[in-house]
């Protein structure tokens, strides 16, 4: 079974330097599929045959033959490739080089626990560059020349998403959002600076670049101030730009799974796992909120105890699946009964509470005739009989007594006959 997500296939080249302590490692935990090439001959012929996850090579091959795989590699349309160059200690310093051709991973030789962690941080960069591929980006400068240079480096690079603008106008009235903003300092009617302003305001997350031939300090201080993200001096050398670019646009994909993933903690917390209505702590919150206001400003509010009639017969009739479906569309039809304003939760098991904020018990009787009708309805839709049984409560002493209150009409309702949802002064059937 492999430990990798996004990597099938591994080509690797060896030549002065053999991979066979990292070949023996990864085998070892995964199932990555290896091919070899011995010569240059067989590497190019494999090369052009499959699609690979990531390559593989030494840095002895030198300079002029990793510039043509690089090149060819681009030539094959596989641009979400991953290079690994193999280095020597001595040839750090020569890094850059290497950088200019659009390798950004490098292993120094024999370091094999590195190495596999290395093969790990590759498995997740090559996500985040699929990911980042489909984000859209716009570029704006009044010169349709440095619009084409640019949009031509990111073809290269097979990034596609692209819209060009040279007015600022056309921009800043789009309503479609960008993920990445380009922006030229010097524009037609304004300023690059004013632009990237109101693009920020508008857009809390999105990546903003200014780019510009201008050089003063005080400039590129002006632009990072007003929330731009990063700054780039014409002309722009292409390693540096996409490295630029692919690293804040992979921090911009990753906040937004931050948030995401937030989001669903949060929801999480105050929501029940198999209705999505709000959870029992949650309702408590919220009533202890209603209660201080009632304290402060005596604002009622009232509440609906309900429970399922029947429940473990229809359990043990239908089964439980069957049991936790009429849950959940009994939670759909609670929603489609009250007002916007009011609250409904899962209070445990089959038991329902609706909070009614800024209303007299006697005023939810709208509420309980939308709940009959929905009854109702949902029976005919499951063929089988569901039925609620309900106390209404109105805030008067405190929440214990709130509570108690409403779970007593309940009991009643039940002791009663069921079907029905009682007040201490009326009952209500259902």
């Amino acid at each position: 079974m492999s430990s990798f997500k996004n990597i099938e296939k591994i080509l690797i080249y060896q030549c002065e330097y053999k991979y066979e302590k990292e070949i023996e490692i990864l085998k070892k935990i995964s199932d990555l599929e290896f091919y070899i090439a011995c010569s240059e001959e067989e590497f190019l012929d494999k090369l052009l045959t499959l699609e690979y996850d990531f390559i593989i090579f030494d840095i002895s091959l030198g300079k002029e033959k990793i510039q043509t795989i690089t090149r060819l590699m681009q030539d094959t349309g596989n641009h979400n490739f991953n290079i690994l160059l193999t280095i020597r200690n001595s040839v750090l310093d020569e890094i850059h080089e290497y950088f200019n051709y659009g390798i950004t991973n490098f292993y120094e030789r024999y370091n094999t626990d590195f190495f596999f962690e290395m093969i790990h941080r590759m498995d997740k960069e090559k996500f985040y560059k699929k990911k980042f591929l489909e984000l859209n980006i716009a570029i704006l400068d009044d010169d349709n020349l440095q619009l084409r240079i640019i949009k031509d480096m990111l073809n290269r690079n097979n990034i596609v998403n692209v819209d060009l603008f040279n007015h600022p106008r056309g921009l800043l009235e789009t309503e479609k959002k960008y993920d990445v903003y380009l922006v030229d300092l010097i524009l037609p009617d304004t300023t690059g600076e004013t632009v990237m302003f109101e693009i920020r305001k508008r857009n809390e997350l999105s990546v903003i670049i200014g780019i510009s031939s201008v050089q003063e300090k005080s400039i590129i201080a002006k632009v990072l101030s007003i929330g731009a993200d990063d700054y780039i001096i014409k002309p722009v050398s292409e390693a540096v730009f996409m490295r630029k670019l692919y690293l804040f646009g992979k921090n911009l994909i990753i906040k937004r799974e931050n948030e995401e993933h937030t989001r669903k903690l949060e929801k999480l917390a105050i929501r029940d796992g198999l209705t999505d209505l709000y959870n029992h702590r949650y309702v408590q919150e919220i009533l202890i909120n209603l209660f201080e206001t009632y304290k402060r400003y005596g604002i009622s509010f009232s509440v609906i105890m309900l429970d399922v009639d029947n429940f473990k017969m229809i359990n043990d009739k239908y089964g439980h699946p069957f049991g936790d479906k009429v849950l959940k569309e009994i939670s759909k039809k609670l929603l489609k009964s009250v007002r916007t304003a009011d609250i409904v939760g899962r209070y445990g098991g089959e038991e329902f509470i609706i909070v009614t904020p800024e209303t007299k018990k006697e005023d939810c009787l709208t509420i309980v005739k939308r709940i009959e009708e929905n009854m109702k309805e949902l029976s005919s839709e499951l063929s089988v009989n569901v039925t609620l049984s309900g106390g209404i409560s109105q805030i008067r002493v405190d929440l214990d007594t709130l509570i108690k209150e409403a779970d007593e009409m309940l009991y009643k309702a039940k002791r009663e006959g069921k079907n029905k949802i009682i007040c201490k002064d009326y009952t209500l059937p259902i």
